[in-house]
């Protein structure tokens, strides 16, 4: 069983994408987008896949602690498994709104339904038949 200390260690990747000089051209990288990471613009190796998810993983937290989200301080984002505890947490939050959302959806589309004579019009064309 690994310890607290060796769960807690971030790959060297994660600190890369973590520092500042990366965030920043990563952050300028999508909004002029004529900036280039790499060398080469296509069949990107595994490793440079994981530094671009990294980097989008951290520029999402950073924003995320910007716009003062819940549970969200610049501890957590320091602390790999924190980071990814939020990360998670988030993910969940979203589901449980699509979820509500669709309920709701669903009630009002149900409510929309006229039955008259046997035949079914929606609200919005009661005017014509």
């Amino acid at each position: 069983m690994l310890s607290k200390e060796e769960l807690s260690q971030e790959s060297p990747i994660r600190k890369l994408a973590r520092t500042p000089n990366w965030m920043t051209i990563y952050s300028k990288a999508k909004e002029i987008g004529s900036i280039k990471l790499f060398n080469n613009d296509t069949d990107f190796s595994q490793l440079q896949i994981d530094f671009l998810r990294y980097l989008e993983l951290m520029y999402n937290l950073y924003t995320d602690l910007a716009l003062q989200e819940e549970f969200l301080i610049e501890e957590v984002i320091i602390d790999p498994i924190r980071a990814d505890a939020y990360l998670l947490y988030k993910s969940k939050k979203r589901e449980e709104e699509k979820s509500k959302m669709n309920k709701t959806t669903d009630v009002r589309a149900m409510d929309s339904i006229v039955f008259v004579s046997g035949k079914k019009r929606s609200n919005l064309s009661k005017g014509s038949k």
